[in-house]
């Protein structure tokens, strides 16, 4: 492209700017909303070409512009009243990538203190779900900082955004006591998750105790409705799982908290698994707990590879499954599920271990455990590894 005609493009980029912006807040179409985001993009990655020619305060007036249009999707699923967007090739779920990435872009562009402000907008924004019922600018803000963690920034950015998701980490403690709703709590596990998955030159031990320390306002027996439960259980186990995977010097430190949240998701699975439950499941619902005791299962397969660090502990796992089992029968396909769970722990449970809770458990839990250990020896026998 000659110069001239670069230069006669960019004299047109404030009109093209004041477009993009009507756009954003008018369209309903989905795939002009994705011209505009990559619209956005292309001006964000030739900033040093384009900023001259931007109109006053445009990347701010695009971030607010694009979170705004990110709430409206995730308040009513759709940013449209009619059908007119079923006419777009880009989907529901594109768009709201495309539009985290894009906010993302434009404040990695802005100037540090610029960067540092949004961050605090983003953190004034995530309190809104104490007022506001819909939770939407709480969410947006959350999957924001998601979205921030995949984008590669110089030093000054990487450091002032660890010091800001430190204060995220704190502030998640208290916002959960206000809010319980299940959309919120999610999107602090997501967030909690990408930042543990950062690795363990990122989050101190302090940071991840916080992140562990979440658990104790998810209360997973008391979620009124089932589709929450199991989104709500399987963001649980993500968090656990990251922690063994990339934070495993921490966990190894802090293996009575880490097993405080595995066994309330082993409680919270067989607690709507018993037959008696006041919820009548149908066959839908035994697979999808079935699903979230295969995690369970995943998790302890996981955790057997790092047996010397939890052979102490897995007599009290063992114990809190005999227990719960005493108070009612649990669905055949799930209890199958995490009888198999129970076996692994045996297999890293010391004799001492199960010697020891022979003599604690009451009468009724002593005979389950002793069947148990009877046919976990007897698989062993027959697999040779006794």
């Amino acid at each position: 492209m000659a110069s001239e005609e670069l230069d006669d493009m960019l004299k047109n980029l404030p009109d093209l700017c004041r477009i993009c912006l009507k756009c954003l807040q008018h369209s309903v179409n989905y795939d002009v909303l994705n011209r505009c985001l990559e619209f956005v993009v292309a001006i964000c990655s030739r900033l040093n070409s384009t900023a001259k020619f931007l109109p006053d305060d445009f990347l701010h007036k695009i971030w607010n512009g694009t979170v705004d249009v990110l709430c409206r999707l995730i308040r009513s699923h759709s940013i449209l009243n009619s059908d007119s967007h079923l006419d777009s090739t880009v989907g529901r779920t594109e768009i709201i990538s495309a539009l985290r990435k894009t906010i993302a872009t434009i404040a990695v562009t802005f100037k540090l203190d610029e960067f540092e402000e949004h961050l605090k907008l983003l953190q004034s924004n995530m309190k809104s779900c104490l007022f506001d019922r819909d939770c939407a600018t709480s969410i947006a803000a959350f999957q924001i900082i998601q979205e921030l963690t995949t984008h590669s920034m110089n030093d000054e950015f990487q450091n002032s955004f660890y010091l800001y998701c430190q204060k995220v980490l704190v502030l998640v403690q208290n916002l959960l006591v206000g809010c319980q709703s299940v959309p919120v709590v999610v999107a602090v596990l997501e967030t909690e998750r990408k930042l543990i998955s950062l690795g363990p030159n990122f989050l101190e031990s302090s940071d991840l105790s916080l992140c562990l320390s979440t658990f104790s306002e998810v209360d997973l027996e008391s979620v009124s409705c089932f589709n929450d439960f199991v989104v709500l259980f399987n963001e649980s186990y993500a968090v656990l799982n990251a922690l063994l995977l990339h934070q495993m010097n921490f966990v190894h430190n802090s293996i009575p908290a880490y097993m405080v949240v595995v066994k309330k998701l082993l409680r919270a699975v067989m607690s709507l698994s018993r037959q008696d439950h006041e919820r009548k499941l149908n066959q839908a619902d035994v697979k999808k707990l079935d699903s979230c005791a295969h995690l369970i299962y995943r998790l302890t397969g996981l955790v057997c590879e790092h047996k010397i660090h939890f052979t102490k502990v897995a007599p009290f796992l063992i114990y809190e499954y005999v227990s719960e089992v005493q108070k009612g029968t649990l669905c055949l396909v799930v209890k199958t599920t995490l009888v198999m769970a129970i076996y692994k722990w045996l297999s890293i449970c010391s004799n001492y271990g199960t010697n020891h809770l022979i003599h604690i458990l009451p009468p009724g839990a002593k005979e389950t455990f002793r069947f148990i250990l009877e046919e976990f020896e007897r698989r062993a026998k027959y697999k040779g590894t006794s």
